[in-house]
Parts: structure tokens; C-alpha cells; sequence
């Protein structure tokens, strides 16, 4: 026999409770969240493990970390675990998943440096294309592409150019001209808007 529905009180639902307050740093600074961080899975560019740069960065009370290798997310795999052990020790630390590239200039088109964060799943599919596309096309333990590569759909078909699910970092050289500057910064805001 089927049971009655509970009768609905005629007092509104109470609010959702607020969310915690992220812990203050040591310092009493702000928030904060590094962007563009190697681990040694960047071969000769940097030393530290994964796991060692999210325990530094829970320790300063970062919000966030992005692990950036150079065309890799080989070092990624353990800082999540690494990651999801500081959150359970009850710091408040989000990973971002990214990488590093160096890009040739392709026609007018002056070569860059660029970070590029996956902002969700699919930013995280377009990141791997574009490493498999550039290690691809090299020898075993390096990689090329071009500015040019990134305006083009990278795999499947039906998706839009580019990387429109990722967040584009140019990592500017002190050494070029103001010329080459501003267009490699005219380029990325027409590549990544």
C-alpha cells in the first residue's frame, strides 16, 4: 500500500549555509596561486617533485598550484595525489593542470613562450592534443610547434580551432624588441581572446 507524502511545511526552506573561510596564510597575506610551476618531470630545467611543490604550497597557504611541465603533464599524476592529501589535511588547495610551450613563429608571426591551463575537462583533451601534436612531430624527448598550430582544430571532428577551453599565459623575453613584444601580445588576444 502506498505511503502518504509527508505534509509540506508552510515555512520557506532555510538558507544554504555560507561556505568556510579560506584559511589565512601564515603570513596574513591574501589568497594566492602560482601559475607557472616545473617540476623535475622538466627534465634539466627544474628540481623539485611534484609532491614537494604541493607541500610547499600548502604550507604557504596557497589556493592553488599549477603544475606546468615543459609539453608534459607527466608530473601532474602525483601532485593530485599529493593534492588530495593536503586537501584532507584541511587546506584548502585546488591543482590546475597546464604546460609550457615554446612556439616557432610562423610566417609574420613572431615565436612565443606560453603557458596554457586547462580550465575543465575538455581544456585537458586540447592540452594533450597539442603535446602529442608537437612530440609527434620531433625525436623522442623534445617537441615542435608553431604559433599556426594553435588556430587549427586540433583532433575530431567538429571542434572548434584552437584551444577555447584553456587559459593562455604569454611569458614574455626581456631580451626581444617592443615590436615583437606587442605582437606576440596582439597574437595571443586574437588566438585566446
Amino acid at each position: 500500500m502506498p505511503q502518504p507524502a509527508p505534509a509540506k511545511s508552510p515555512w520557506p526552506a532555510p538558507p544554504p549555509e555560507p561556505p568556510p573561510e579560506p584559511p589565512a596564510s601564515p603570513a596574513g597575506l591574501p589568497a594566492c596561486a602560482e601559475l607557472h610551476c616545473r617540476s623535475n618531470f622538466s627534465f634539466l630545467t627544474a628540481a623539485s617533485h611534484p609532491e614537494e611543490l604541493v607541500a610547499r604550497a600548502a604550507q604557504l597557504g596557497y589556493t592553488a598550484l599549477a603544475i606546468t611541465d615543459e609539453c608534459s603533464v607527466a608530473g601532474v599524476v602525483r601532485a593530485h595525489e599529493a593534492c588530495k592529501e593536503a586537501v584532507a589535511a584541511g587546506n584548502l588547495l585546488q591543482l590546475v593542470i597546464g604546460s609550457e610551450f615554446r612556439l616557432d613563429g610562423a610566417g609574420a608571426l613572431p615565436g612565443c613562450r606560453l603557458v596554457l591551463l586547462a580550465m575543465n575537462r575538455e581544456g585537458y583533451a586540447q592540452l594533450c592534443g597539442l603535446i602529442t601534436l608537437g612530440r609527434r612531430r620531433s625525436a623522442k624527448g623534445s617537441y615542435r610547434l608553431s604559433v599556426a598550430d594553435l588556430g587549427e582544430p586540433l583532433a575530431g571532428a567538429g571542434r572548434p580551432p584552437g584551444l577555447p577551453d584553456c587559459l593562455a599565459l604569454l611569458i614574455p623575453d626581456r631580451n626581444e624588441p617592443t615590436s615583437t613584444l606587442q605582437a606576440q601580445a596582439a597574437w595571443l588576444v586574437t588566438a585566446f581572446g
